[in-house]
């Protein structure tokens, strides 16, 4: 098989290995915005298919593995802005004006654990170009939320605790125990 001609790079190359070059861009893209298309695959594979083809613009099409929804309405207009916020390592807000409508684009890594509501009502955080989140926004101005809640976490705390009350459990009662011994060598009226 004929190997592909190289990509030209929009940016300054870093680190090359195995075929793949890690690339410095001139700058960065906005942590969230909104593509004029959205396009959907039916896998991960699929997705990153997609977004390494060569024309793949990624500040234009967004490539989702599941349908929006509500689905968004087709148009090549702007299809609004977004301002991220991190509130902290596990919470971001987003402040999105849209007068479409539109899939909102998150670079954040995508995660089950991860849930996002539109102005408090739940809305569906979808995997997006393979390894993003995509967030679909009704017309207007609204407050999107995304926040980790991972399950796991709290059994963890609960382990933690649970150990500790059997740890200070048994050290109270080894020193019952030893004061009872203590007791009946007092009470028998001699000493060993």
């Amino acid at each position: 098989a004929a190997r592909p001609a190289p990509v030209a790079l929009r940016g300054q190359p870093i680190v090359a290995e195995e075929g793949w070059v890690a690339v410095d861009l001139p700058t960065n893209p906005p942590r969230a915005s909104f593509p004029t298309s959205w396009s959907v695959v039916r896998s991960s594979d699929e997705a990153l298919d997609a977004v390494t083809e060569r024309g793949f613009d990624p500040s234009a099409t967004v490539v989702l593995e599941a349908p929006p929804s509500p689905a968004p309405i087709a148009t090549t207009e702007l299809r609004g802005t977004a301002t991220y916020r991190a509130v902290g390592p596990e919470r971001a807000e987003i402040d999105v004006e849209t007068p479409t409508g539109g899939v909102m684009l998150v670079r954040n890594s995508f995660d089950p654990n991860w849930h996002a509501t539109i102005d408090g009502e739940p809305a569906p955080v979808l995997p997006a170009d393979g390894f993003l989140q995509a967030v679909a926004v009704p017309p207007g101005r609204h407050l999107v939320v995304l926040s980790y809640d991972d399950p796991t976490i709290g059994l963890g705390v609960l382990g933690s605790v649970a150990t500790t009350v059997l740890t200070l459990g048994g050290a109270l009662g080894l020193r019952r125990r030893e004061r009872r011994i203590e007791v009946a060598r007092g009470g028998s009226g001699g000493r060993c």
